[in-house]
């Protein structure tokens, strides 16, 4: 093998070697980039559950009696984890199940409340 073939060769497998480790960072950072997504979904999805649960105006909230209350209910915070975090995805399908309970839940309210008005009016 000549020494340009060798030279050409090395070149070659070094060039595919960082395209390799390019593709390795673009796919790490999709993983992270989605795992953030996931987790802030589910930060929201949480949020709103517990703004719905304290009367559905946030800035209703007392932030120290909240933080109070919360401390007080540590205690108790194995009740609601699972024996191990559920992967991503199963995690995130979950959270997005909770949230359209919770649709249901309201839209039932505002149908109750809608029927309750019309009783009210006749």
């Amino acid at each position: 093998m000549s020494s340009k073939g060798y030279d050409e060769s090395i070149e070659s497998i070094d060039r595919r070697i960082e395209q390799l480790r390019a593709r390795r960072r673009d796919e790490v950072a999709r993983r992270e980039r989605s795992e953030r997504r996931a987790e802030a979904a589910a930060r929201m999805a949480y949020g709103r559950a517990v703004i719905a649960w304290a009367g559905g105006d946030w800035r209703a909230i007392d932030p120290m009696a909240f933080d109070a209350f919360i401390r007080r209910l540590s205690d108790g915070a194995s009740e609601v984890r699972l024996p191990s975090p559920a992967p991503t995805a199963e995690a995130l399908r979950a959270v997005r199940a909770l949230e359209r309970h919770a649709a249901e839940g309201e839209a039932r309210q505002d149908d109750e409340r809608t029927e309750e008005e019309r009783r009210v009016e006749a």
